[in-house]
């Protein structure tokens, strides 16, 4: 007897399940072979060309693929997935009476245990084999997070999305943590509203989803502009996704009968995807109000392949997108790994297009291989319930004990001689170079703090030099009061607070706009005269920000400086030094390099259309190219990736004084 066999295809990084009919031969049909009820939910092909759609972006933004600057979106878009597949089918099971929270949770260690402890395992033993102790250690916390599930509330504490992942090879995992932590909490929802109606005796479910999304939802918005790194990592400020998706399975939108309707709907739905692609960047505030976009554009496309076939629809349906889509969640666990493995072991970064493209395929053979050899076993009836139980039971205790060696020894250094362990064990504590909670305002410190009468020049006094902007001002500073001996160097400077016009370009932090508002509106149109030096992380996009500064600054009698960027690591120098050691090649950090050449000559355009005498910081220390990262006493000129230790700062600030003190010495101020 011919009937449908129902086997998994893997959802939301992949997590979640949509049930694939296929024609096969069993012993008796609608048999509940996983687990799973009779009335199987009718596999849908264009999920899996959509998976495609949010996976491949992600894999090519975490390449640096720049015409792709918004990929990050793809992992909103696998929420909405996962909720509408995973919500629609606890919804149907709850609304028959078939519910089981141990058949839900055999369906989720199925699909996403295996492939996670395969991947855990393989990265753990390249962690061994190439990274030094202190990635090690960090990478043993990210493996024990992500194998119970709250990687998420690690790297809300310790890392920036956006950072390029400091070598922790389980940032990726934060998604698959949020994810497990939604659906901890959902069945708990369900019951509780399923109770709410038979008291209420009115159907709840609607209504009650609407308004906890919305929560959800608003909480986003207002912590995306306060708390910008709980709201893009944490389960409160990504409930609404995924409810979002369940809504979809909710309303029946029977108007989508109509092609053309479906069409128009589909299609607003693809182009509010790409748009988001496209014109997002690591500088959009996310997730907030932005995130609905891509949101929406899922939610659009789920609807309208509900309803019947549509031409965008066809397009996602089609056999590269929905292999693709087969395969994501070991495309999406294997990706970043490799992309870490080879900086860390192999001397592979995502500068080149030979190397982004060799990463890209080394991906998609691992996720087939993953998807084919582990997934898609764990998946058959063969393997029991009491087996996938006690498999995720004894596979998380060896993987966390492995993650827990990691952490214990401090990353193993026993494996490396003493001169490698010298440059990766660095450290350096820059509250005195910086004058942090003082002049500087750190992550958690607060403008109230910021004590004026020491850092800057009293009303009154006469001109004086006065240094502006982000950790790359605050850095110089160390160096330009050695430079300047009983000169004394003011600062006014704040953590990611790039020395722009408050309207011209968005805070990094609320204390940041306050810092910038009081130096605007209060403080320097009342030193006319003093010399303002400003530096920061410059980037493209602030590019006509400074230029309306500078205008500004000269128009209220300012004598400017503007400062060119220090040179930039994809990887901490010490790290790389340390690695130089171990290869015995002095070049090795010139691998790591960003290059900024293009920046810096437009920063320098900038300043002199603006007659600013300009500061070739990068130029200095990189003379012709080639870096200098040790100083004579050996100490590395940077102590992470973009930041000058005070031996750093000394030497480079000798090299600038005579530019410095011949630009306050003949001040460029408009009459």
């Amino acid at each position: 007897m011919v009937c449908l066999l129902s086997t998994a295809s893997a959802d939301m990084l992949n997590g979640v399940t949509s049930f694939e009919p296929q024609e096969g031969i069993c012993g008796r049909c609608g048999a509940d072979i996983l687990g799973h009820q009779k009335h199987m939910i009718k596999y849908r092909r264009d999920i899996d060309g959509l998976r495609a759609v949010a996976v491949v972006p992600v894999l090519l933004f975490h390449l640096g693929f720049s015409f792709l600057s918004g990929g990050f979106v793809g992992v909103d878009i696998f929420f909405v997935i996962s909720g509408y597949l995973i919500g629609r089918t606890i919804n149907q099971e709850m609304k028959s009476g078939t519910f089981s929270i141990l058949n839900f949770y055999n369906r989720r260690f199925r699909r996403i245990l295996p492939a996670l402890f395969f991947m855990s395992a393989m990265v753990w033993i390249a962690i061994i084999a190439w990274f030094l102790p202190d990635s090690a250690a960090q990478n043993g916390q990210g493996m024990l997070t992500a194998t119970l599930s709250v990687s998420n509330i690690l790297f809300w504490r310790t890392i920036s999305y956006f950072a390029n992942g400091e070598n922790q090879a389980f940032l990726h995992t934060w998604s698959l943590g949020v994810e497990e932590q939604f659906y901890l909490f959902f069945p708990l929802f369900m019951v509780l509203v399923y109770t709410i109606s038979r008291i209420a005796r009115r159907d709840l479910l609607l209504p009650l989803t609407l308004v906890t999304a919305a929560i959800s939802f608003g909480l986003c918005v207002a912590m995306t502009q306060t708390r910008g790194s709980f709201a893009f990592y944490m389960l409160p400020t990504r409930t609404w996704e995924l409810l979002l998706g369940f809504l979809v399975s909710l309303v029946p939108l029977q108007y989508l009968q109509v092609r053309w309707r479906r069409e128009a709907v589909a299609a607003t739905g693809l182009l509010l995807i790409i748009l988001s692609l496209l014109l997002f960047d690591q500088h959009t505030p996310f997730p907030g109000v932005a995130a609905l976009a891509p949101c929406l554009g899922a939610a659009l496309l789920i609807a309208a392949g509900a309803h019947g076939i549509t031409t965008t629809g066809w397009l996602l349906e089609s056999r590269p997108m929905v292999f693709i889509g087969l395969i994501s969640y070991s495309l999406y666990l294997w990706h970043w790994p490799l992309i870490i493995i080879g900086r860390e072991g192999f001397e592979i970064t995502t500068s080149s297009a030979q190397s982004k493209l060799l990463i890209l395929a080394a991906s998609f053979l691992a996720a087939t291989v993953s998807w084919r050899f582990v997934e898609q076993p764990f998946r058959r009836p063969t393997v029991s319930r009491k087996a996938i139980f006690v498999g995720a039971g004894a596979g998380a205790l060896v993987i966390s004990a492995a993650a827990i060696a990691l952490i214990v020894t401090g990353g193993m250094p026993a494996r490396f001689d003493r001169t490698t362990l010298q440059f990766a064990d660095f450290r350096f504590d820059r509250s005195q170079a910086y004058r942090s909670d003082i002049c500087h305002i750190e992550t958690k410190g607060k403008f109230s703090n910021y004590r004026r009468d020491i850092c800057l020049p009293q009303p009154g006094s006469p001109p004086a030099l006065i240094i502006i902007g982000d950790s790359h001002a605050a850095h110089l500073w160390w160096g330009l009061q050695q430079a300047a001996g009983n000169q004394p160097i003011y600062q006014a400077t704040a953590v990611g607070c790039i020395p722009l016009l408050p309207e011209a370009a968005e805070a990094f932090s609320p204390e940041c706009q306050k810092l910038r508002l009081f130096l605007r509106n209060d403080y320097l149109p009342q030193r006319r005269g003093d010399t303002i030096l400003l530096s920061g992380r410059w980037s493209e996009h602030l590019l006509p920000s400074l230029q309306a500064t500078l205008q500004w600054a000269r128009s209220i009698g300012l004598n400017i400086v503007v400062a060119g960027d220090s040179p930039i690591y994809s990887v901490s120098l010490p790290h790389l030094l340390a690695r130089a050691h171990q290869h015995n090649d002095p070049d090795y950090p010139s691998h790591f390099l960003t290059d900024r050449a293009n920046l810096a000559a437009a920063v320098r355009a900038i300043a002199a259309k603006q007659n600013s005498p300009y500061l070739p910081l990068q130029e200095t220390i990189c003379p012709n190219g080639a870096c200098v990262t040790l100083l004579p006493d050996g100490t590395p000129m940077f102590f992470d990736e973009d930041h000058l230790t005070p031996a750093g700062s000394a030497w480079l600030m000798r090299r600038m004084w005579p530019r410095i003190a011949d630009a306050v010495a003949h001040p460029q101020i408009s009459p």
